[in-house]
């Protein structure tokens, strides 16, 4: 159930960054500033975009982890009835 959730929350992150216009090329090359790495001029945009979107995903792990916790039971009882 977590790795669905997971994966989910990955798919819409990539949709949100690619839908929305996100220029993560720019975003790179604040990063590039601040650490002093030259990553932008090394990275495909395409890569970078699945690479902000796994952060982004990351970032949102403090909210998914408690919603699957509260609904990991309700979801199994579901998925597979118990039989006694």
């Amino acid at each position: 159930w977590y790795w669905g959730v997971w994966g989910g929350t990955f798919v819409l992150s990539y949709g949100a960054i690619d839908l929305g216009g996100v220029d993560v090329m720019s975003i790179m090359m604040k990063l590039d500033v601040w650490t002093g790495w030259d990553i932008s001029a090394n990275i495909k945009p395409e890569y970078g975009k699945i690479g902000l979107a796994l952060a982004l995903n990351e970032v949102l792990e403090p909210i998914r982890l408690p919603v699957v916790i509260m609904t990991v039971k309700p979801v199994m009882d579901r998925l597979f009835p118990p039989k006694f």
